[in-house]
């Protein structure tokens, strides 16, 4: 995809604002890290892959009576509850 764009003042230096349409097709939303080169006179820009957050309610969010296969879960020693 080629697409003209402007370079704009932003602070001491200049920027190149990317449209949504960019972004989306980058994946990248503001505060993502990018890496940039420079080469032959040509500005490559590279976002930086995020590191997927897995929380503990993302792992257990699917989990019913069917699928958690509780019989297989071993049982804890009593100084393993919280009490």
């Amino acid at each position: 995809m080629k697409v003209q764009k402007k370079i704009s003042t932003w602070g001491n230096g200049l920027g190149l604002r990317l449209d949504a349409k960019i972004s989306k097709e980058l994946n990248v939303k503001a505060g993502d890290q990018v890496t940039y080169d420079i080469k032959d006179g040509v500005l490559t820009v590279i976002p930086v892959k995020r590191e997927k957050v897995i929380t503990e309610d993302y792992l257990i969010a699917g989990l019913n009576e069917q699928n958690c296969h509780a019989d297989l879960i071993p049982n804890l020693l009593l100084s393993e509850y919280e009490i």
